[in-house]
């Protein structure tokens, strides 16, 4: 299940902002701090939550959002009207709480998503599988440098930037393999902080923050997918996508022969990915988090998984504690990435037996200091 919802909560306690008269604290879904202004809202009221990373539609209701020398009246573009993850006068806050003043009437109960009603979307950062867009700019930049072969080379310059762009963005659908499925989207630690039991076995991963990935070698083919899509091998003209170039560069076809029908999950991630998380490396790689047994349907144990991985050679994502769950691991969140000059994007926390039923007991924890960094 998504983790992006906009609900109509029930407002708990409210406590006073440390550094501002005017403002208040409150914890919605009690893990989600968001700071209100005082008296808008008392302990049990109703309100619509708006998550971070929400685009809310151009509205009187959001005009508050808009930079103060915004012209009254004027539209608001969408960079304004994304919620993000901020630090008011020294406390962190994420997402957005208004009253059900912005809901036409109706009944309401608590749980109820008003996305659609509200026409909120998800915002989604722009992406360039191919480096289509990277690879025009640079050879543009060399051209202008080179400005005694301009004219010569005028007419294969212009052949040279449609055939990258045009190339760099078609799209080659991939045959799925059978069984094969999505990997699910994880729920938030903040809002389900009871899942683990102090003393319960558990394994708490980096959270790498790039484009997610699944690769299996099924009757004699090897299959490469994104999130929501098997991609086929680009065709003449057209450049390797992130997921083909990190099986490239991994090795990936050769080591999944060995392992027929499993679906290895991960993270492929480095330069051009995800803008300032490059993770220091010089080619886009992969990382494993998570292996699907696709005759089954179920998710291989954590032993299990650990020794599939090692006997193949394909790297894990980096392990920050095994071992019996404890609140204070929450701060595992926060930090440097296992490599690379920036800060750490979360943690993943996942119970160490797998529920056959097919029930699974894991969490992502995004770190304040990554949330922070990505509204910049």
């Amino acid at each position: 299940m998504s983790e992006f919802l906009v609900q109509v909560v029930q407002i708990g306690p409210v406590r006073k902002h440390p550094g501002a008269d005017r403002l208040e604290i409150t914890d919605i879904h009690g893990g989600y701090p968001c700071i209100i202004k005082i008296g808008d809202f008392k302990e049990k009221d109703l309100a619509v939550y708006i998550p971070v990373d929400a685009i809310v539609p151009d509205r009187a209701e959001f005009k508050f959002l808009a930079p103060k020398d915004w012209e009254p009246g004027a539209p608001l573009p969408e960079r304004y009207r994304r919620i993000k993850a901020k630090r008011l006068r020294g406390v962190f806050s994420m997402g957005l709480v208004v009253p059900m003043s912005v809901l036409p009437p109706g009944n309401y109960q608590v749980g109820d998503d008003v996305r659609e009603i509200l026409q909120i979307k998800k915002w989604e950062p722009e992406e360039d599988p191919a480096g289509a867009v990277d690879q025009v700019k640079e050879w543009a930049k060399a051209q202008a440098a080179l400005s005694w072969w301009r004219k010569a080379f005028t007419v294969v310059f212009w052949l040279r930037v449609w055939w990258r762009v045009a190339g760099g963005r078609r799209k080659v659908r991939g045959v799925p393999p059978p069984g094969g499925q999505e990997y699910t989207d994880l729920e938030g630690y903040r809002k389900h902080k009871t899942w683990f039991r102090p003393g319960e076995s558990v394994v708490v991963s980096e959270k790498i923050h790039g484009g997610n990935a699944r690769y299996a070698w099924v009757k004699g083919r090897f299959h490469v997918g994104s999130h929501h899509q098997w991609k086929g091998y680009p065709g003449l003209g057209m450049r390797l996508d992130w997921w083909w170039r990190a099986a490239r560069n991994c090795d990936l076809k050769k080591k999944m022969k060995r392992y027929p029908d499993l679906q290895f999950c991960g993270e492929v991630y480095g330069p051009g990915v995800q803008k300032g998380f490059d993770y220091g490396v010089k080619q886009i790689e992969f990382r494993c988090f998570d292996i699907l047994n696709l005759k089954t349907g179920s998710y291989l144990p954590w032993d299990e998984f650990k020794k599939v991985c090692n006997e193949a050679r394909i790297p894990m994502v980096p392990v920050h504690y095994e071992g019996p769950w404890k609140y204070e691991l929450e701060e595992l969140a926060e930090g440097q990435a296992f490599s690379g000059n920036h800060v750490r994007e979360g943690i993943v926390i996942k119970s160490v037996v797998e529920d056959m039923s097919g029930s699974r007991k894991i969490l992502k924890l995004p770190g304040q200091g990554y949330l922070l960094k990505r509204s910049e």
